[in-house]
């Protein structure tokens, strides 16, 4: 009788374990490649006042390089990968005039690039974090050319 509840506790304890797993990992989509995958930066203030074209970021996925488009202008420079460590390093940015808003957004996804110490997948975003895990940009894969 012992050693038929002890298998019941075990079966019962396996079962759970295996629904949980599976409850929590389910609804999480499962992560893009880091490198090589077109991030579009996600609006921090209302959809309808973001630029006509999101600010977009790529990280090249042969060369420790980074390139990109602020919403206004192209961008590119270098980038130090360790795990879940990423810094970007400044590099080249073109200068055409932006309409509208564009100029405060350009600035807003400029001076966040420096500040990113690590990234982080959650909820379906990437998120770019600054040394105290405050995310500084949150960005999702652009849906593929046609």
């Amino acid at each position: 009788m012992a050693l038929a509840r002890a298998g019941l506790t075990l079966g019962l304890a396996f079962f759970m374990a295996l629904a949980t797993t599976s409850c929590t990992t389910a609804g999480e989509p499962s992560a893009p490649p880091l490198r090589g995958t077109t991030w579009q930066v996600l609006p921090q203030q209302a959809p309808e006042m973001s630029p006509p074209r999101p600010a977009e970021l790529r990280l090249d996925p042969a060369a420790e390089r980074y390139s990109g488009f602020t919403g206004c202008n192209r961008i590119n420079g270098s980038f130090e990968l360790a795990g879940q460590g990423l810094r970007l390093q400044a590099g080249a940015t073109t200068h055409m005039a932006c309409p509208g808003d564009g100029d405060r957004e350009e600035a807003r996804f400029l001076q966040a690039l420096p500040l990113v110490e690590r990234w982080q997948w959650t909820e379906g975003e990437l998120r770019l974090l600054d040394a105290a895990g405050q995310p500084v940009l949150r960005l999702r894969a652009a849906p593929a050319a046609r």
